[in-house]
């Protein structure tokens, strides 16, 4: 968003926390200023329809507001940011899935190289390879090869598996990796535990939200980040979907698992 869209947002969420808003005044002329800044900054890369909705969200108590201890208030437009960024991730996981199940599927050629003359025996030669250790992707198109001229399915088109040519990676926060190897039955039993937080990809759009020249110094209204060293890899972070998900949650520890040791409270990668 920009400088007139954030106020916009501000104005809006003022309305909704007067308490807020009170707190913000009573700063000061100048240390508000610099706090509003800031929250302007930190919002840059959050678009306004989608932190309008945190607030509406927040005010309906379908998410968790913001504390009221003046250490949990300067962190508003933070967590503003971070559950917009869930559901943009949310809203582009589900896209994606809509796009699977409305994909037609494919007739069963009439005529197959390998002699497979029903329906029925092809499902079953695709269960036995998915037993095998194939996805049912790789089994399918293995029992009915796809035509070399067919376009691939809308989700299989995008240039980067892995923000989906968004720029943007939602991973597991460190915090929630420190925990983790604090204790790993914090995750899975405390969602408050489960944090996310959102990295660069090192993707061409990646670039896009990344500042990196040393004789310029970024301008005041940039939300990126200023190294590539942030850049997401599968190594150095987590990716997640959804930090209720029991499933991803497993994924998530089963990722620590790999990366780190539990009761070892150092961090070593991001």
């Amino acid at each position: 968003m920009n400088q007139q869209e954030f106020v916009t947002w501000w104005n809006d969420y003022a309305g909704r926390f007067p308490s807020t808003a009170i707190w913000v005044r009573n700063l000061g002329e100048e240390p508000a200023k610099s706090l509003l800044l800031t929250w302007a900054e930190v919002l840059a890369d959050t678009p306004l329809r989608d932190a309008l909705r945190v607030n509406r969200a927040m005010a309906k108590g379908e998410l968790e507001p913001v504390g009221s201890y003046d250490s949990q208030r300067e962190k508003t437009a933070l967590c503003v940011r971070r559950a917009a960024a869930r559901a943009i991730a949310d809203r582009k996981h589900a896209e994606v899935a809509q796009a699977r199940t409305s994909e037609p599927a494919r007739p069963l050629p009439a005529n197959r190289p390998n002699g497979l003359p029903s329906i029925a025996e092809a499902l079953a030669q695709c269960q036995r390879l998915v037993k095998s250790g194939r996805t049912w992707r790789e089994a399918v198109n293995e029992v009915i090869p796809v035509d070399e001229h067919e376009p691939p399915p809308p989700y299989e088109r995008y240039k980067c598996p892995y923000c989906r040519d968004r720029g943007i990676v939602i991973v597991w926060h460190h915090e929630s990796v420190r925990v983790w190897r604090h204790d790993p039955s914090l995750i899975r039993d405390k969602r408050g535990h489960r944090l996310t937080m959102a990295v660069p990809c090192s993707c061409e759009e990646g670039e896009r939200h990344l500042w990196l020249s040393e004789d310029t110094p970024p301008p005041k209204n940039f939300g990126g980040w200023t190294t590539r060293d942030v850049c997401y890899t599968p190594d150095r972070y987590c990716a997640v979907k959804s930090t209720t998900d029991p499933e991803d949650v497993e994924k998530f520890c089963q990722w620590c698992e790999e990366h780190f040791r539990p009761h070892d409270t150092g961090m070593e990668h991001g």
